[in-house]
């Protein structure tokens, strides 16, 4: 995957399903690097792997945006 991202890095939050998965997707097309950021771990792991497979960069991180500590 590369294109008019290529070296530049992108979190995204609730990338786990709906609007936030296509942003990833698309950002990762684009030749970006992706953070998964996501409270549900079964499907911000599973974008992530789909995204590798792929042939993008895409990393899984626990995260939910409603707890500062884990922002």
């Amino acid at each position: 995957m590369s294109g008019r991202l290529e070296g530049k890095s992108a979190i995204v939050t609730g990338a786990g399903q709906g609007i936030g998965e296509a942003i990833a997707v698309a950002f990762c097309t684009q030749g970006a690097r992706v953070v998964i950021a996501e409270c549900n771990p079964e499907t911000g792991a599973a974008v992530a792997a789909g995204l590798r497979a792929k042939g993008g960069e895409a990393l899984f991180v626990h995260t939910d945006v409603a707890d500062r500590a884990s922002v």
